[in-house]
């Protein structure tokens, strides 16, 4: 599978953060490693690891499934390379197929850049853990993901994947279904986080936007 501690970076724009936070509004790079980014495609979704590996051998499989995705989509090309690129296999594949690969790509990026800078390294898919959760939404979308901070605040993560770069409609959209929770086990959510990933020139880049419920923390 190769050096799983090669350095990677990942071009990121955020938005809404507080000033003078650890996070600064604007374009960045978020410097990583594949063991870290793999890990993040195994856990998305889960509540902690004893859940990603509670069905023995078919959790060991998914996991290599979920590890085979990433390296089938995303490539360094030579051995100095730190961006992550869209390789020739993912470009051949079905529409419907290319779909399923960017919404996991989504879904893996948000995790990651949720450990990272919203204190919240467990996120669930708020579909599997609704009525664990007693969450109550708005309207009958929902956004993707819930997650807890060590002080207990809720964050709502709505994940987009994309082939090419977010419009300001495709933004305000994924802004839009990250506030349809209401409350979380009676708490309204500190924030709620819009998060798109997309192939930009055939490199990896991720969009993500903050929102509060309230006063910022």
């Amino acid at each position: 599978m190769g050096n799983t501690r090669q350095p990677l970076k990942i071009d990121y724009v955020s938005e809404g953060f507080p000033a003078g936070g650890s996070v600064a509004n604007g374009p960045a790079v978020l410097s990583t490693f594949w063991d870290e980014l793999l890990w993040a495609a195994i856990t998305v979704g889960r509540p902690n690891r004893q859940y990603v590996f509670r069905h023995g051998d078919a959790s060991r499989y998914e996991a290599l499934f979920r590890w085979s995705l990433i390296r089938m989509a995303l490539e360094q090309r030579g051995p100095t390379a730190y961006r992550l690129r869209r390789t020739a296999a993912v470009r051949t594949l079905d529409p419907t197929e290319k779909g399923a690969v960017s919404y996991f790509l989504g879904m893996t990026l948000c995790k990651l850049f949720s450990a990272r800078f919203l204190d919240a390294p467990w996120v669930l898919h708020l579909d599997v853990f609704r009525p664990m959760l007693n969450a109550v939404l708005r309207g009958r979308s929902r956004p993707d993901l819930v997650g807890q901070t060590p002080s207990n605040d809720w964050v709502v993560l709505e994940s987009k994947g994309r082939v090419s770069a977010p419009d300001a409609g495709a933004k305000n959209k994924a802004k839009q279904q990250a506030q349809r929770v209401i409350s979380v086990n009676g708490a309204p959510p500190s924030f709620c986080v819009g998060c798109i990933t997309y192939i930009q020139r055939e490199v990896l880049q991720f969009f993500i936007s903050k929102f509060y419920n309230g006063d910022p923390k």
